[in-house]
């Protein structure tokens, strides 16, 4: 798919053949909705749909992300370690609509910092 990163190659892209019929609604503010697509190379495609927000500016972090990614894979020591950013694509739409990928086995920070806390800062929060 494209990257960004050459001349896009669309004869090579997977296209969408369908949606599945679930949909996930999250519990935050905005109420993203998690779908499924479905594509022509027979592979399902998770994402995140976000209403109310400009991705645009998310994108563009993780665009920095990978380009991190290239230095850090270009010096020896972190290339020996294996180190890189964990990445994800963000497809703005329009300046209040967007998909960004789904990452399984991931939570959110509000639920990684409640499970985080001792029993008396959990009563306090």
């Amino acid at each position: 798919q494209y990257d960004g990163k050459g001349k896009p190659l669309p004869e090579y892209h997977a296209k969408i053949s369908g949606f599945d019929e679930r949909i996930s609604v999250m519990e935050s503010l905005r109420k993203p909705k998690r779908i499924t697509i479905r594509g022509s190379d027979e592979q399902e495609y998770p994402f995140l749909v976000k209403g109310g927000e400009d991705l645009r500016q998310d994108q563009r972090i993780e665009q920095l992300f990978d380009v991190m990614n290239i230095v850090l894979s270009q010096d020896a020591s972190c290339s020996q370690r294996n180190m890189q950013l964990k990445t994800y694509q963000v497809i703005p739409m329009t300046t209040r609509l967007g998909l960004i990928k789904w990452l399984e086995n991931t939570c959110t920070l509000k639920d990684f910092l409640k499970n985080s806390m001792s029993e008396e800062e959990d009563i306090n929060y």
